[in-house]
């Protein structure tokens, strides 16, 4: 009897695992169905908002199918099925007229009868069981509604990925402008390490030109900014590093880059001359302190008296400070006073010193400021289609005039921070010509008119035409800035100095023709249209106002 109910009980065990592989198979594909529904619910929402890429939404499509159909099929696998609710089922479904259900009750001894009578029944269950194909008798079928509902659901998953859908290129653009941002965050990144590792600045001065640069990078790393955001962001810590970069301070250097001329041709004083003239004022002042006036004769101190009186003179308008400390040294000296001397050239001494920490901190605060525009710049380029030709038409730019003999001619720069610059403008008759160099330079007779190129942004019907100057701190550079001076002394190897339209202190202002910042500006505004920033009741006045300055009209 024991042998003949573990038969049976194999039997049942078997039919179980076939019912439970049917079910398996048959809440999966529903399970698929499912899974694909929801999918296609995500396509739905990428085209009426730039969230998914396409390659998001394959994935998302594969994860939602294998999910649906390994939820729905492991649900199937677990559901728990008792062993004689088991053989009820299957007494049912297999026509077995209760035989399996009863044989296990009488095994179990759930019902009280004789030992013949149950061995008969449990070899009666048992032989029927055998001849029980589960496969052919408990098929794996699927309804007409399940499988349309699949092929209908795959149908409209299909299309809705084939079918253009505009929010794939908003979506590129934004993507690239988020890139951007995080590209710019690096940087600003790289330039607080550089200023970080300035050896020239305190550990105050360290801070105050981090701070920005700090607050900047928290901002564009928190990935809530758009464009326009990061943009502003940028630009205010641009202009909170121009405030520190302190122009005067500057100019005040390049007079003493100057002053060293002077002192450098007195034999007293040619170290110190020779470091103001190489921009290294720390060690011209230590020069001045090691200088020993007790040491010189007479004919020496009254050579020197001569030579400090000289460069209080040069530097009476822009330092007057050490000026006058240099004029009293010199004073000094005619009257044979060595010790009121010696401490008025060591008061110039430490105002040159204090003057050059000042420097160090203006010209690292200009350079991370100018570093800062470029980021700026990089940002106001990224998701749009057309910055590359827009960039070949900035480099390629130039004022065209009336047909003349070429030729060149020497152009006149401005260098960065006292060193000395030359520019070379090519001229192509009057009113063509640019410098180049480390400052903006531009010949004499320089263009003012980039729009000027036929086939350029003003069409080649109206080579002629100006369009408005306006103020856009990106694009910096080009031709038709404003025109320095710079007078010459006779000496080719001496400084020049000009003196620019903008008043020491002032931000310069960088202004282009409008049409040169028309296209960015307006892809701008057109995605935030796309992406929701403008509400729908302002979108038309938005595109007619874009619409009412595009160039050429």
């Amino acid at each position: 009897m024991t042998a003949s109910i573990l038969e049976l009980e194999r039997n049942v065990t078997r039919w179980t695992t076939w019912y439970r592989l049917r079910e398996m198979a048959m809440w999966g594909v529903r399970g698929l169905t499912l899974g694909v529904m929801i999918a296609y619910g995500f396509t739905l929402v990428a085209r009426f908002k730039a969230i998914y890429s396409l390659d998001q939404l394959i994935q998302i499509s594969s994860l939602a199918a294998v999910l649906g159909v390994a939820v729905f099929a492991a649900a199937a696998l677990i559901r728990p099925h008792s062993r004689m609710s088991a053989a009820r089922f299957f007494d049912l479904t297999f026509g077995l007229n209760e035989r399996t259900s009863t044989a296990i009750e009488l095994a179990r001894q759930k019902i009280d009868a004789p030992d013949w009578w149950i061995e008969r029944q449990l070899a009666d269950a048992v032989g029927a069981a055998n001849r029980v194909q589960p496969s052919s008798q408990l098929p794996i079928r699927f309804t007409r509604i399940e499988l349309l509902s699949l092929l209908v659901a795959l149908a409209l998953l299909i299309a809705s990925l084939v079918i253009p859908n505009e929010q794939f290129a908003a979506l590129a653009k934004q993507q690239a402008v988020q890139q951007a941002i995080a590209k710019e965050a690096t940087q600003l990144e790289t330039i607080r390490k550089e200023v970080e590792a300035n050896n020239k600045l305190t550990d105050d001065q360290k801070k105050e030109l981090t701070q920005p640069l700090n607050d900047a990078i928290k901002k564009l790393q928190s990935g809530d900014l758009t464009k326009e955001q990061s943009l502003s962001e940028l630009n205010k810590t641009e202009n909170q590093l121009r405030q520190l970069a302190n122009p005067t301070i500057q100019q005040q250097a390049q007079a003493m880059q100057q002053a060293g001329q002077s002192l450098s041709q007195n034999p007293q004083t040619q170290a110190a001359g020779e470091a103001l003239k190489n921009n290294d004022l720390a060690g011209a002042a230590q020069a001045l302190k090691d200088t020993d006036l007790s040491k010189m004769t007479p004919a020496e101190q009254q050579q020197l008296a001569k030579t400090l009186e000289q460069t209080a003179q040069g530097l009476q308008s822009s330092n007057p400070q050490t000026a006058q400390q240099l004029q009293q040294a010199a004073e000094a000296l005619r009257q044979g006073n060595t010790s009121a001397a010696q401490q008025a050239m060591n008061n110039a001494a430490n105002q040159m010193a204090n003057m050059a920490s000042q420097v160090n901190q203006a010209q690292a605060a200009s350079q991370a400021a100018n570093q800062v525009a470029q980021s700026q710049q990089g940002i106001a380029q990224s998701g749009n289609p057309q910055q590359g030709s827009q960039q070949g038409n900035q480099q390629g730019q130039q004022g065209q005039g009336s047909p003349g003999n070429q030729g060149n001619q020497p152009g006149q720069g401005q260098g960065n921070q006292g060193q000395p610059q030359q520019g070379q403008g090519n001229q192509g008759g009057p009113g063509a010509g640019q410098g180049q160099g480390n400052g903006n330079a531009q010949g004499p007779e320089a263009g003012n008119n980039p729009g000027n190129n036929s086939g350029g942004p003003t069409g080649g019907n109206n080579p002629q035409r100006n369009y408005e100057q306006i103020y856009s701190p990106y694009r910096i550079g080009g031709s038709g800035g404003d025109q320095v001076k710079l007078p010459g002394s006779g000496d080719p190897n001496a400084q020049k100095v000009g003196e620019g339209p903008s008043k020491p202190g002032a931000e310069n202002q960088s202004q282009v023709p409008y049409n040169q910042v028309y296209a960015p500006y307006r892809d701008s505004a057109q995605y935030a249209i796309e992406n929701g920033q403008v509400p729908v009741t302002r979108e038309q006045a938005v595109k007619k106002y874009f619409s009412n300055l595009e160039p050429g009209r």
